[in-house]
């Protein structure tokens, strides 16, 4: 339970620096968890999975992320936007 309450900490700061990078880039960031839900390719959970379907979802969503992040990085290196591919690495 704490290391999931640790990696939920630190996944909360690490969305505001993708956030002030998104400003950076002059585009809209959204503003309520309602439209990130309509736009995420990570579904909610199950709240009545047992602790073994939960780690198996989280592993999943990691791996989606691993996947999106791997796809900016190329895309932003393509651009010459090195300030957004650091942020991927």
């Amino acid at each position: 339970h704490e290391a999931l309450e640790e990696q939920y900490k630190t996944q909360a700061e690490e969305i505001d620096t993708l956030a002030e990078r998104i400003r950076a880039l002059g585009a809209r960031v959204p503003a309520s968890f309602e439209h990130y839900g309509k736009i995420s390719t990570i579904q909610a959970g199950n709240e009545n999975a047992n602790a073994d379907q939960m780690i198996k979802d989280l592993f999943d969503d990691h791996h989606t992320l691993v996947n999106f992040f791997q796809d900016t990085l190329q895309k932003s290196q393509k651009a010459n936007d090195e300030s957004t591919a650091d942020l991927m690495i």
